[in-house]
């Protein structure tokens, strides 16, 4: 029984360690009184006494920095139009994340599709000020999707919707510019296609939506993002 009380222990030692290397306001927290958030855990008194030492030691800070460079490196490399669209919102986005979603693992495609569920879940709530982001985020998400794409069953054809041109959106938010606010808004298609040796981004003529209307019961969107789009000519897209 004394080695089951000492594993524990160590678990909920290294659960709470974890835990404030993720979150700098649970550090502050613990520095302001170190009771009510040591209690969370099945501690003992050695171990609280070496956590309450820990959380003020100059270190934890560079554990909490270091956690959270892991954490964004790939959303930096995977949504970096999504990134340079929230502008000064990134940082506030950024931590309601983290305090909300606890990473199980670091791997990159994981923390990509939970960061992008996350913009989804607070877009569709109405808690985004930025009216653009929802459509970066599912652009960057599809074509991340492709990139790890299994080239013999995945479907290397996307099809994404915008609802501002995306011909101004994406090449405005490429080159680091300001966002206009007047970007044209309409019914906007673009094919993403990973079939050959590098992606190619096309816009589908209004022609090439109803056609794929036409083949699919579903909205284009969806089809798109299931199966293989097949049987456009160059006069359905504008390149």
């Amino acid at each position: 029984m004394g080695d089951a009380s000492e594993l524990m222990s160590l678990l909920a030692f290294q659960r709470a360690l974890a835990d404030f290397a993720a979150s700098p306001n649970l550090c502050r927290e613990a520095i302001a009184d170190p009771v009510p958030v040591l209690d969370r855990y099945d501690l003992s008194p050695r171990e609280r006494f070496r956590l309450a030492s820990m959380v003020r030691d100059p270190l934890m800070e560079t554990n909490c920095v270091l956690y959270r460079v892991n954490r964004v490196t790939p959303i930096y490399v995977f949504f970096p139009l999504t990134c340079h669209v929230l502008g000064p919102d990134l940082r506030g986005e950024l931590d309601v994340f983290w305090s909300t979603c606890a990473a199980v693992d670091l791997q990159y495609l994981p923390e990509t599709e939970r960061f992008a569920g996350f913009l989804r879940n607070r877009a569709r709530r109405g808690e985004l000020k930025n009216s653009f982001v929802e459509e970066t985020v599912e652009y960057e998400s599809t074509i991340t999707a492709l990139r790890f794409a299994a080239r013999d069953s995945d479907p290397l054809l996307r099809i994404v919707k915008f609802l501002h041109d995306p011909a101004v959106l994406l090449e405005v938010a490429a080159r680091g510019g300001i966002i206009p606010e007047d970007i044209p808004q309409g019914e906007y298609w673009v094919l993403l296609d990973a079939s050959g040796p590098d992606l190619t981004v096309s816009r589908l003529t209004l022609e090439a939506v109803s056609k794929l209307r036409s083949c699919h019961s579903r909205d284009p969107e969806s089809a798109g993002s299931h199966s293989r789009v097949t049987g456009f000519t160059d006069h359905d897209v504008l390149h």
